[in-house]
């Protein structure tokens, strides 16, 4: 096997980080439509866990952070006179990839009925035009909340060749100094602006002025970015590279001591913890997905299954959508169970539907460029 080819191996393993990172998003959307309806024991642990499933963004992010340095730095021109060709293919398979599914995604919030689903937007105008520049992140996400990352990450796409044109040729171990230095400088301004502002601040005060925002958002993709340098390079100390499963059930672990302790995003919680928690919870994910990459034996099968290759296959039309079905599976039900049925089958069967309609057939394109 070809260096190359075992590094494209290794990254099958991401399948079930991105199938991770789907499921714990769209749980953290179903306890909050629980809760609204249902009386559930909201002290528990379990609940804790699942509430905190916002942590799933935050693991999108490094992984698109490393996939987008990954497929940069395999196909970097060798000449400078191709840089320009170069960055005008990224631009045209970047566009492929994720204007078919956000269009549709944001089409579908608009001309459901209200019925189904109602979106909070009073100048639908205006918020075309946010969502067209995808500054949702600073403007808010009024067709559908979830795609305040999506302008997140559009911003990261359009940076990432040229962190990468100044950082490739240096060590992958200086970049990512660098950007733990710029997450010590974000907590920074994340908690002097908090101080500034009322400490009492409800949650979407909190998201939208402290989590949203790209200039805060940006840390977990900038991680995941050196990451990559780091694997391309094949720069990973040996005990690492030999210990995938002993990093991934570590990071596991962690993480589900974190995010099980209590729900974070919420109102009236302590957000100096929160904004402390936050870049703890992008490195535990980096350290997840650095393991998954170099796991062996039944724990890599497990993040290569089908089921995993399956709902990574989706993950992206399933994000833009599952939000719309929200509303009218929590009023056909009538209990817990029938919500989750409802929910999770309506999201799943939807995603299908755009993966095999709209983003299976612009893939295609995309893997012509």
């Amino acid at each position: 096997m070809t260096p190359a080819s075992a590094q494209s191996s290794r990254v099958n393993a991401l399948a079930g980080v991105r199938a991770l990172a789907i499921m714990l998003v769209l749980f953290r959307h179903g306890i909050e439509a629980i809760t609204s309806k249902f009386e559930i024991d909201e002290s528990s642990r379990i609940v804790n866990f699942l509430s905190n499933g916002w942590s799933g963004v935050d693991l999108f992010f490094a992984l698109s952070g490393f996939l987008i340095g990954y497929h940069l730095l395999l196909r970097w021109p060798e000449n400078k006179a191709d840089f320009k060709p170069f960055l005008k293919s990224y631009a045209k398979k970047r566009s492929l990839r994720i204007l078919p599914v956000y269009c549709a995604g944001i089409a579908l919030a608009i001309f459901l009925p209200d019925w189904i689903y109602q979106f909070p937007s009073t100048d639908i105008t205006y918020d075309l035009l946010i969502h067209s520049m995808f500054l949702q992140d600073y403007m808010n996400a009024n067709f559908i909340v979830s795609l305040w990352s999506l302008a997140t990450e559009v911003k990261f796409y359009v940076i990432a060749p040229f962190i990468l044109l100044f950082f490739k040729d240096k060590a992958g171990g200086y970049f990512l100094v660098a950007v733990v230095v710029l997450m010590v400088l974000i907590l920074y301004s994340q908690i002097t602006t908090l101080l500034q502002a009322d400490w009492t601040m409800m949650y979407g005060h909190f998201f939208w002025i402290l989590r949203a925002p790209f200039h805060y958002a940006v840390g977990g993709l900038l991680l995941g970015l050196g990451i990559a340098l780091l694997y391309v390079r094949q720069g990973f100390p040996k005990w690492i590279v030999n210990h995938g499963n002993k990093l991934s059930f570590a990071a596991i672990f962690l993480l589900i001591a974190v995010l099980s302790y209590e729900p974070y995003m919420v109102d009236g919680t302590h957000w100096i913890r929160v904004l402390g928690v936050l870049p703890v919870v992008s490195v535990l994910f980096c350290s997840l997905l650095v393991g998954a990459i170099y796991s062996k034996g039944v724990l890599n099968a497990i993040y290569c299954s089908g089921i995993s290759r399956f709902l990574s296959g989706i993950s992206y039309p399933l994000y833009v959508v599952h939000m719309l079905v929200i509303p009218l599976s929590l009023e056909w039900a009538a209990s817990i169970a029938e919500f989750l049925v409802l929910y999770f089958i309506s999201s799943m069967v939807l995603a299908y539907l755009m993966h095999r309609l709209i983003e299976r057939p612009f893939l295609r394109v995309k893997d012509r460029f």
